[in-house]
């Protein structure tokens, strides 16, 4: 869903807020709710004070729902036209 290879190296989170923009965190975000201009909100919150940065461009998925682990990294190398695992 989001473009890992443009994330910050500490980045090992991302998520969309409610207005649909994304944000990089370097720790685990928790929706948090509360009073914002009067009205009951949620929003993503890092309680732990992790980095953070903008993502580029918008999601469009459930900000609920938009929150996504850094993957793995891949073991796996492309040589030419052969494809190989390394396990070590």
């Amino acid at each position: 869903m989001y473009e890992w290879e443009n994330a910050p190296e500490w980045a090992q989170y991302a998520a969309t807020s409610s207005n649909g923009k994304a944000i990089w965190y370097e720790l685990k975000p928790k929706i948090a709710a509360g009073i914002s201009g009067g009205k009951l909100s949620a929003a993503w919150v890092d309680f732990n004070k992790g980095r953070r940065a903008a993502c580029e461009g918008r999601i469009h998925v459930p900000w609920k729902n938009s929150l996504e682990k850094r993957p793995e990294k891949s073991n796996i190398t492309h040589n030419g036209d052969d494809i190989t695992e390394d396990n070590e």
